[in-house]
């Protein structure tokens, strides 16, 4: 099927006068790009940048003494062989002014730039929320300790040093294979505070030998560096050292060493310090060593080589592609692709690159967003935890704003600048509906059902368990036998309380004797009164044990089935108190208890019709009406069977006691069957309920959540 394009909309040419350049600007010779083609550097020393131009940059530099356009456009379009437009050298000029490399700025006053830089400058509040998010702390210039050192530590950086490390990293990880066990055991050494505080220590020194190794790697090739810091990355540290320098490399396999020396001196430290490990005893020499080896061996690999932030990997994937500013031109091309994918708008691409590496820059900046999502998330919920709650929601809620809406709202923003265009082809029409489908689905009000964890059982029921550990004389029934009220179920025996009666009973006899012979004098009056008492005590205590020994004969409390019989009981085994026998449960009528979350409450009505659909596909599901809703939440769950550590959906925040605390909010919802008909349970089933319920959309459970999680853990 052929895409209908849009037609791009009409391009003014906007008049501009050349400029003239900054006397300072230095030229320099750079590496092919991509395609082959020659390219040079423009370095502007007072902010140390580098800016990588093409031929026709270049060429139009070389005749920048004219102030006419035409004249440059001529002269440059004889040097290139080619011809050179206006527009062309005008994105040029361009692109001058908005990186300060002129003279004068654009309007042509000098005091302009001056007003520019006060204009960046913001408020005090917005200076505190941009150094929240990212703000840079240099601390040394290193440049004459480097020179300094540099005769000491160059032989660790000849291709000898290198064999050895590469010799010495088999050799360690084959004996830390041979103590595998003893290794991963010591990680539970890092649980404790001594652990957390000496990996922490241990990663401080890992770090500051890793910028090391960028500029130690950097002053072996003669380059200077400017300065080693901190950068905070939502106040989370992490060191850099300014290698921009490395632009001034013609050589590719240079600039990939300068980019990871860092890693490369990281890994050689863990296997120094991981052969120390194999060799030192138990202690704290042999706990530094390890807390140095895996801090170098497990960064390097999951934080340095991570492409998708300005680590190392993202610049040596950059110098391995041969493409400077991997990050920023791979945007413009992923948001160019996006929006072909959803529009077709046939635009020319950002930049004219071969398909495979247009499709390797949209992918990483796909990934980049991705991963940048759930980075940003992650460190927007670690900041709500570490603040005290009102600051860390703000501190929260700025993140989110920063980092994910803004970037949406910004590219939301030029698909409504380019709204006349967006709908001229089949492609556009699609995306509108998909969109406009999504936002009904969100927003309206449609789901009218409201769906909770429950049980089906019987209206009443018993549990049949013995009083008190004693001997199963006799079973007189069986699973699934109807009983009557008063009917004998089972008949026990304890040796211990009929010892304790015949001890008792013979208590009672002696006592009763005594009291016979007593005499009439007033002391033996006394001591018969003495005796009467006793007797009393002996007498209630012993109806108390015969009434314990009448509870051995279990009779049902009403008429019903026995249900979830335990089929290993025998005549003569012992029954420890508390065991469940087996249940006793009316076959009249049934009844269904759920468990509804806090959100979910206001929707739900009593009278409200619906039915519960079993687990057990075998069941038809039954119509219900709901009856009665608790007004305060459950404290612990009645039927366990709802819990998740017993196969439920509710989740379990304290198992302790003798049933299970829901974590959460649920109040508990009681239920009966809509129709005449009685059902009969022979055992509990587990289900889920579906209720009517008012209608509400998705849009509205989704704020109300956030709302209500957002005045929950405000404190408020």
């Amino acid at each position: 099927m052929s895409v209908q394009c849009a037609p791009p909309p009409p391009h003014g040419r906007a008049e501009l006068r050349v400029p003239q350049l900054r006397e300072d600007l230095e030229i320099l010779e750079g590496w092919p790009s991509h395609n082959g083609a020659p390219t040079w550097l423009l370095f502007d020393p007072l902010r140390n940048r580098y800016f990588r131009i093409n031929n026709s940059m270049f060429q139009m530099l070389a005749f920048w003494e004219s102030d006419e356009f035409s004249k440059i456009t001529e002269r440059a379009a004889a040097a290139l062989h080619r011809p050179v437009e206006g527009g062309e050298l005008g994105e040029f000029v361009k692109f001058l002014f908005a990186n300060e490399l002129t003279a004068k700025p654009l309007d042509g006053e000098a005091t302009s730039y001056a007003r520019i830089e006060a204009q960046k400058h913001k408020s005090l509040f917005g200076r505190a929320l941009h150094g929240y998010l990212f703000f840079k702390v240099p601390l040394f210039r290193p440049q004459r300790f480097l020179r300094a050192t540099w005769p000491i530590v160059k032989p660790l950086f000849s291709s000898a040093a290198a064999t050895a490390f590469i010799i010495f990293g088999l050799l360690s990880l084959y004996l830390v294979s041979q103590q595998w066990s003893a290794f991963t055991s010591q990680f539970m050494h890092f649980l404790s505070i001594e652990g957390i505080a000496l990996f922490a220590v241990s990663l401080v020194f890992v770090k500051i030998v890793h910028e090391l190794g960028h500029a130690y790697m950097a002053t072996k090739y003669g380059l200077d560096v400017p300065v080693i810091g901190v950068a905070f990355l939502v106040l989370m540290p992490i060191m850099y050292t300014d290698t921009s320098n490395a632009w001034r490399l013609p050589s590719r396999r240079k600039r990939l060493m300068v980019d990871g020396a860092g890693i490369m001196t990281e890994m050689c430290l863990a296997v120094i310090a991981t052969l120390f490990w194999v060799f030192l005893p138990d202690g704290t020499m042999r706990a530094i060593a390890f807390s140095i080896a895996t801090a170098g061996w497990i960064l390097s690999v999951v934080i340095n080589l991570n492409p998708f932030m300005r680590f190392d990997g993202y610049y040596i994937l950059s110098d391995v592609l041969g493409f400077e500013n991997l990050q920023e031109r791979g945007f413009k091309m992923a948001r160019w692709k996006l929006r072909e994918v959803l529009f077709a708008l046939c635009e020319p691409p950002p930049e004219r690159l071969s398909r495979r590496l247009a499709a390797t820059l949209v992918l990483h900046a796909w990934g980049t967003w991705i991963y940048r999502f759930f980075l940003f998330l992650g460190i927007a919920f670690l900041v709500y935890a570490f603040f005290i709650k009102v600051i860390g929601i703000f501190l929260f809620v700025v993140e989110i704003a920063w980092f994910i809406l803004l970037p949406i709202y910004r590219e939301m923003k030029v698909w409504w600048s380019m709204r006349s265009r967006l709908f001229q082809t089949r492609r556009g029409w699609t995306t509108l509906s998909v969109w406009v489908g999504l936002a009904i689905a969100f927003f309206a009000p449609l789901s009218n059902e409201v769906r909770f964890p429950a049980v089906l059982h019987a209206s009443q029921e018993v549990e049949v368990v013995p009083p008190l550990s004693a001997k199963l004389v006799s079973l007189k029934v069986a699973q699934g036998d109807r009983v009557a009220a008063g009917q004998t179920l089972t008949q026990m025996q304890s040796q211990t309380l009929a010892l304790d009666i015949e001890r008792v009973e013979s208590e009672i006899e002696l006592l009763k004797t005594r009291i016979d012979r007593s005499g009439s004098n007033t002391q033996e009056k006394n001591q018969t009164r003495i005796l009467q008492s006793q007797l009393v005590s002996k007498q209630q205590t012993l109806s108390g044990l015969l009434q314990r020994s009448d509870e051995l004969v279990i009779k049902a409390a009403f008429s019903g089935v026995v249900v979830d019989m335990d089929r290993s009981l025998r005549s003569g085994d012992m029954v420890a108190r508390g065991h469940l026998m087996f249940r006793i449960k009316t076959d009249a009528e049934v009844s269904v208890s759920g468990l509804v979350a806090e959100h979910q409450v206001p929707r739900l009505t009593l009278q409200a019709k619906g039915a519960f659909i079993p687990e057990n596909l075998a069941l038809e599901k039954i119509p219900l009406i709901l009856n009665q809703i608790s007004e305060t939440p459950i404290q612990q769950i009645a039927f366990v069977e709802l819990a998740d550590i017993y196969g439920g959906t509710v989740p379990i925040m304290d198992q302790s006691g003798e049933k299970p605390a829901p974590m959460g909010s649920y109040y508990r919802a009681k239920l009966a069957a809509s129709d005449d008909q009685s059902i009969a349970v022979e055992q509990t089933q587990i289900g889920t309920v579906h209720l009517q319920a008012k209608a509400v959309s998705l849009s509205q459970r989704v704020f109300r959540r956030i709302g209500s999680v957002l005045i929950r853990e405000s404190g408020f």
